[in-house]
């Protein structure tokens, strides 16, 4: 595998990691959602736990199969509605306004029959029209007659007022769980004049345990979106067509309605806050599910499964041993952060500076700074000699480093750290990125429970600590260019007053700080231990990354090769460099308002979007609720990152 594949790998790792996990969650929670077994409700607050479902398929009850956590239910027993004696109440939402048509209103008043009280299992039916206002045009009967006699008056007219439709039913429904609520809206409009809200809506179909039927009439403009997010919520079904269709999802209704049951198990122990999984197989179709102990819970999103993920989580987090793990991973934590503490405040005499130091001209008498430098070099190898002298960590560094070796990373850290100015070995860096990485998933998988905390919190880990390094690196990049003119107008002075180019070196890495001065008295230690001048120069430039001083070094070398005068040519050198910042900063000033401008632009759009998931989350929720929505999401998006990429290179001037 060549370098340039293996950096395209290492940038792919990322993508390759979510697209796994995404990948896996997924798989995970389609698993759970099992087959066309609807669970409905769960009422845990007797002696025993009912579980309301609806199943399309073979009702047999020795297929029957129920399990708690994992654990196998012994006989369960399961009831159609009609046998254990819960009825069921309907309530039809029915769209009369003018943009409806007489024609829609009337088929739609003819297909009543079909929910007819006395069949399916249905015991009441009840007409709410909300064209001019939501109204109870027909009160809940036992008696078709009296439904068809109620509603033959009804006639398009008005703005329909849906939201005030629904709350309206759910309101004369009540919240009696001893029987089973069903709400049938049919519409051909988005609402035009309630009083109420989408979330009051919400509120009212969940406080009723209201099961949401939707039939959106084709050649009108009802809220689909909206209506599929209330289905989502309290469960049910969302169909679209004209009005010849109707009668047949309605029929389908009625089927749903009729192939209800009622399964009864035994309570499962715990307090009120447990949270309990289940899972029901029967004739071949499953179902999961999850609810609270000593609570009646219905609706899909308060019914929503646990995914084996989540219950592994859960199971962790409660284990008494997990606990006690993390404690004393804790206290060792603590004590080999004080242990590397106290290894840092002492000097250690075994470091490669420490052996080097006399050969090294600056001495605390000669010049402060440069010792604070070496200072913190010995306690960079003092972090190593006490990293080095623990027997696991040595272990695990070594195991590491020979496994970034193997893979060509090793070289390529180093350099990465020595740019940075980071006491640190290649192994070392690279164990506690790791290390890192693994404590920052462990800490969010028991504090939170949540896949996507956990992926954020992973995702941050991986690359804060790279965007740290660099960002040092390159901020110690413009302090030594920075530095550059000042240098070499210092080394041109010596020069002129008899210094060779060695000794004026020298003299001028005594003088100066910063990043300027330790990598020149680097310079200088290798050329003592024989490494040619020109060639510790050019190393130099290369861990900097500085264009300016390869140059000044190129002037050097050539100028050692045929002669001149070398004081006049680096004084040239540095007024060019400052002419060039000059420049640069001028051009700097005059960008900024193209700069400035790029920036609140490509913030502007996710600002906007922040700011109503705020205050009116529901509005832009639309947009996640089909594929249209994700479509303009996804292009918003693209079109705003090539939009500001697009204003960064036009404002871009390489000087």
């Amino acid at each position: 595998m060549t370098m340039r594949s293996l950096l395209r790998a290492r940038r792919l790792a990322p993508v390759a990691f979510i697209g796994t996990l995404v990948l896996f969650l997924a798989s995970g929670s389609a698993g759970a959602a099992g087959g066309p077994i609807q669970v409905r409700a769960i009422d845990a607050t007797g002696t025993s736990t009912t579980i309301d479902v609806v199943n399309s398929g073979s009702a047999t009850p020795s297929s029957l199969r129920v399990s708690i956590d994992g654990d196998a239910v012994a006989n369960p027993t399961a009831q159609s509605f009609t046998d254990a004696q819960v009825g069921t109440d309907v309530m039809v939402v029915l769209d009369n306004a003018r943009s409806s048509g007489n024609g829609a209103v009337q088929i739609a008043k003819e297909e009543l029959t079909r929910l007819a009280p006395g069949h399916d299992g249905i015991t009441t039916l009840g007409v709410v029209t909300i064209g001019n206002g939501a109204t109870l045009t027909v009160p809940s009967s036992v008696s078709m007659d009296t439904v068809s006699g109620s509603a033959s008056d009804i006639a398009p007219g008005g703005n329909p007022a849906l939201w005030d439709g629904i709350v309206k039913a759910a309101n004369t429904l009540g919240s009696d769980t001893s029987t089973s609520h069903q709400i049938v809206l049919i519409t051909a409009a988005g609402d035009a004049g309630s009083a109420h809200s989408l979330t009051d809506a919400q509120t009212a179909l969940l406080a009723s345990h209201s099961v949401l039927h939707v039939f959106a009439l084709s050649g009108g403009s009802p809220d689909v979106g909206d209506l599929t997010g209330l289905v989502q919520q309290a469960g049910g079904s969302v169909q679209s067509g004209n009005s010849d269709l109707l009668g047949t999802q309605l029929d389908k209704i009625a089927t749903q309605i009729s192939h209800q049951y009622r399964i009864t198990v035994p309570s499962h122990s715990g307090g009120r806050d447990d949270l309990a999984s289940l899972h029901i197989s029967w004739g071949g179709n499953q179902a999961s599910a999850s609810y609270r102990l000593d609570q009646y819970l219905s609706g899909t999103s308060a019914l929503a499964p646990i995914s084996n993920t989540d219950t592994l989580w859960v199971r962790l987090s409660s284990s008494t041993l997990v606990k006690w793990l993390i404690v004393l991973l804790g206290m060792a934590s603590v004590g080999m952060l004080f242990y590397s503490l106290a290894m840092l405040a002492s000097r250690s005499g075994d470091g490669l500076d420490f052996a080097l130091r006399h050969y090294d001209g600056t001495t605390e008498e000669d010049n402060e700074a440069a010792t604070q430098a070496d200072d913190i070099a010995n306690k960079g190898i003092a972090a190593s000699a006490a990293v080095s002298k623990v027997q696991f960590l040595r272990k695990a560094v070594a195991v590491t480093g020979d496994l970034a070796q193997r893979q060509g990373a090793l070289q390529k850290i180093e350099d990465l750290l020595e740019r940075a100015d980071l006491p640190l070995r290649p192994a070392e860096a690279l164990f506690f990125y790791a290390a890192t990485v693994v404590v920052v998933a462990l800490a969010a998988l028991v504090l939170s429970g949540n896949p996507l905390i956990l992926l954020m919190m992973v995702l941050i880990a991986l690359l804060v600590p790279n965007f740290v390094v660099k960002f040092r690196a390159k901020s110690r990049r413009k302090k030594f260019v920075a530095q550059l003119p000042d240098m070499l107008q210092l080394l041109s002075g010596t020069l002129r007053a008899g210094y060779s180019i060695a000794q004026g070196m020298e003299a001028v890495s005594t003088e100066v700080d910063g990043p300027m001065g330790r990598e020149l008295r680097r310079v200088m230690v290798e050329s003592r231990l024989g490494r040619p001048l020109e060639e510790a120069l050019d190393a130099a430039a290369e861990r900097t990354q500085s264009e300016d001083f390869g140059w000044a070094v190129m002037a050097i070398r050539i100028q050692r090769e045929v002669g001149g005068n070398l004081a006049e040519l680096l004084m040239t050198v540095a007024e060019t460099m400052v002419q060039r910042e000059r420049l640069r900063r001028d051009v700097a000033s005059l960008t900024a308002e193209g700069r400035m401008s790029a920036y609140i632009l490509g913030c502007l759009p996710p600002g906007i979007a922040a700011v109503i998931c705020v205050t009116n989350k529901e509005y832009i929720l639309r947009l996640t609720q089909d594929t249209i929505g994700w479509t303009l999401i996804i292009a918003a998006v693209v079109s705003m990152l090539v939009g500001f990429l697009w204003m960064n290179k036009i404002i871009k001037i390489e000087i």
